[in-house]
């Protein structure tokens, strides 16, 4: 794929064998065998993935079609777990009915705090989760990169990436408490 700007779907993205913050992430933190294998096989998906890849959508998207609302208290009885197992296999996020309200606030949270910060209208002009492919050269020659950030203005001068997390979303706590784990996604 030349460098440039592409639109690419999640899957389409992840088989590039291109070089990412996550890879990098998992080369510093863990080694590169670990990091051959993550590229290989994926990460494998959780609950708490799916409740930012959903709040993740629903902020940056407007939504996902690809929301599949299992009416269970949790995953562990057999009927959950098979519908949350056939909604992965189908390429679908799934979540338990009791998550949505909570989702929904988060978004709403974030909506409100960026409609009065100096970012306000960021999304009435930009992309959503463009993908980004470039080369950097060093002593063992040409890596191709790629990035996926989750906003890119029209005007290419603002990329915001959105995250989410179980914790407390203080800036002094987050930093302290959350930052320092925080496993970057590819």
């Amino acid at each position: 794929m030349k460098p440039g700007i592409h639109q690419l779907t999640m899957p389409e993205y992840l088989a590039l064998p291109y070089l990412s913050s996550g890879l990098c992430h998992t080369l510093l933190t863990n080694s590169p065998q670990h990091a051959k294998f993550e590229q290989e096989h994926g990460r494998e998906a959780s609950s708490e993935m799916d409740i930012g890849t959903y709040a993740h959508a629903m902020l940056l998207e407007g939504g996902t079609d690809a929301l599949v609302i299992v009416d269970a208290d949790d995953w562990r009885t057999k009927i959950a777990k098979e519908a949350r197992d056939q909604a992965r296999a189908e390429g679908k996020l799934p979540i338990l009915a009791r998550k949505v309200p909570e989702v929904e606030a988060m978004v709403k949270t974030a909506q409100d705090y960026i409609a009065g910060s100096e970012i306000a209208g960021i999304f009435d002009s930009g992309k959503a989760e463009q993908t980004i492919i470039w080369t950097e050269t060093c002593d063992a020659g040409e890596i191709i990169c790629k990035a996926r950030p989750d906003w890119l203005s029209a005007d290419r001068s603002l990329i915001l990436s959105y995250k989410t997390t179980a914790g407390s979303a203080n800036p002094d706590a987050w930093i302290r408490t959350q930052l320092p784990s925080y496993d970057v996604a590819t």
